[in-house]
């Protein structure tokens, strides 16, 4: 279905050879089925304790298929540069969970023989997982949504200049928030240990590591691009401009920030962000509707606000209600 959609919507951008993008196309949409596909045998990992193992092979997928993507760039592949990170999540997902399949069967046995009759999957988990869903759902509009906008709006080259400088972005706070995302069943242990002090100090610690990493890395990424634009022009021109690289600089920080403090409230086994996540979804669609009467610096400027103004303020607020809710009387 997203092939039709790709190939009817974009046949109709002017100018816009389907040589050029149809092959990459079918490629991309293939191995993100795939990767969706294989998704939730790491996330069952994930429920089995293995965060560690899961977010180490996340983690070598970033690393290498950012790396591939501008290598690729560099040796100007065009619109197959992009299918670099895809590829490789998919082929390395794909071998890891075909080596670490008797941790799921294990699990089966155990599971027949210790769940009784009194199970409810409703109770139990629909009540959180259709929020989790939802939030995922919008997490698709929030960040992926907006590489085919721009291809429809502003055409091939600003697409790609967005796509690789947001995937470099992208993998930086991949392997930021690496950091605590392996951390959520611990706090989620303290929290129903009733031991409240300490995961407050677990998730300060990290969250605080998080931030720094993040820090150091979109810096040292924005450093790097004055450096290429000093040493070699041809190079940067296929980024974005370093004031926009700056800006979606900007909103990876921010991203990075709000998964911080989502992160703890989902070790309580809740999913009060899923509201803004909507939210967010939302207002990424409406912003896609009125692109045709904005220029694309204008369109990411106004991102940047929405994220800092509305989505930001609004994720501290939530943060610290839902904190003073559950933690009164501690620090």
């Amino acid at each position: 279905i997203i092939s039709l959609i790709g190939y009817f919507t974009f046949t109709n951008v002017q100018g816009l050879l389907i040589e050029s993008w149809l092959v990459p196309w079918i490629i991309l949409v293939f191995f993100t089925a795939v990767n969706l596909f294989l998704s939730p045998f790491l996330s069952f990992h994930e429920g089995l304790g293995r965060v560690h193992q899961v977010y180490k092979l996340r983690v070598i997928q970033t690393v290498i298929g950012a790396s591939g993507s501008i290598v690729l760039l560099i040796l100007d592949f065009k619109l197959y540069s992009f299918l670099a990170l895809p590829i490789v999540c998919s082929v390395f997902s794909f071998v890891w969970i075909k080596f670490n399949l008797h941790h799921l069967l294990d699990y089966r046995q155990l599971a027949s023989s210790l769940i009784g009759g009194n199970f409810s999957w409703f109770k139990e988990i629909f009540s959180l997982q259709w929020r989790v869903s939802l939030s995922w759902i919008s997490g698709y509009f929030i960040f992926h949504f907006l590489q085919p906008i721009i291809f429809y709006f502003y055409g091939p080259i600003i697409a790609g200049q967005f796509g690789i400088s947001f995937n470099i972005l992208k993998a930086a706070s991949n392997l930021s928030i690496s950091w605590i995302s392996p951390k959520l069943p611990e706090l989620s242990g303290l929290y129903f240990a009733n031991n409240k002090p300490h995961m407050n100090k677990v998730f300060y610690r990290h969250a605080f590591y998080v931030m720094a990493i993040s820090l150091f890395l979109l810096t040292g990424l924005n450093v790097a691009y004055v450096l290429f634009v000093m040493i070699d022009q041809e190079i940067t021109s296929r980024f974005l401009s370093q004031d926009l690289f700056l800006v979606l600089s900007l909103i990876s920080f921010i991203d990075v920030y709000i998964f911080c403090l989502a992160l703890y409230t989902r070790a309580h086994r809740e999913e009060p962000f899923f509201v803004i996540s909507v939210f967010s979804a939302i207002s990424t669609i409406l912003l896609a509707s009125i692109a045709i009467f904005l220029s694309f610096n204008e369109f990411l400027i106004a991102r940047l606000f929405i994220i800092m103004v509305i989505v930001m303020p609004w994720s501290y607020m939530v943060f610290r209600l839902y904190k003073l809710k559950h933690w009164k009387n501690i620090n």
